[in-house]
């Protein structure tokens, strides 16, 4: 968004009260007040980044805490801008949708959600169906667009991690365990097991034939 744009905006905004607002005009008026907050998220993803620069060169502090010192906000506010900035630095379309106040800053934090665990090639993959990702974002709703976004990377973890569900489960079968003592004060006999979904779905299924 430029500064013409900006300007219109927020005359468009100053122009359109709500208080005698009918149904449409209220839609129009959220709708541009929704670009504002878009763009406010994207200045704050600039002065994280920024702030970081500096803080390379020893002129500043982080991104994350001159946020949260000169913000007026929360810690919460503050990670936000930093999640948003590492996707805006990985999907650089959503850097510039968020910048034209197509997305919001929520589309974002659904990817930040969901793309912190991801590997190198995982996010090479994301990056091949970011054009997608943006599309969804700027059509859908935040939770509606969580879904799909969920399901797409979730598809990417399958390809990728294909075995990792053996890999946990030989992980959780070596954690197994079984410990017996006997209560000080009710002289109760007490067992606890700790068991992997295959051990335990075996023994339960027993006790409940028993």
């Amino acid at each position: 968004m430029n500064e013409r744009e900006l300007h219109d905006l927020v005359d468009a905004l100053l122009n359109a009260p709500p208080e005698t607002a009918d149904r449409e005009s209220l839609g129009r008026a959220v709708s541009l007040n929704a670009r504002l907050k878009a763009f406010a998220a994207h200045f704050d993803v600039r002065c994280n980044r920024r702030a970081n620069e500096l803080a390379a060169l020893g002129a500043s502090e982080s991104g994350f805490f001159v946020l949260l010192t000169d913000g007026n906000g929360s810690g919460r506010d503050a990670k936000h801008a930093e999640d948003r900035d590492r996707v805006c630095h990985e999907l650089p379309v959503f850097d510039d949708a968020l910048a034209s106040g197509s997305v919001s800053g929520e589309h974002l934090d659904v990817l930040a959600r969901h793309t912190r665990d991801l590997s190198d090639v995982e996010r090479s993959e994301l990056h091949a169906v970011a054009a997608d990702l943006v599309a969804s974002a700027t059509s859908d709703s935040a939770s509606l667009f969580e879904r799909r976004a969920k399901n797409m990377i979730a598809e990417i973890k399958a390809r990728s991690r294909a075995d990792s569900d053996v890999v946990e489960l030989e992980r959780q079968r070596a954690a197994s365990s079984m410990k017996r003592w006997t209560d000080k004060v009710s002289g109760m006999k007490m067992t606890l097991l700790a068991l992997d979904p295959l051990r335990d779905t075996t023994l339960h299924s027993v006790i409940d034939a028993h």
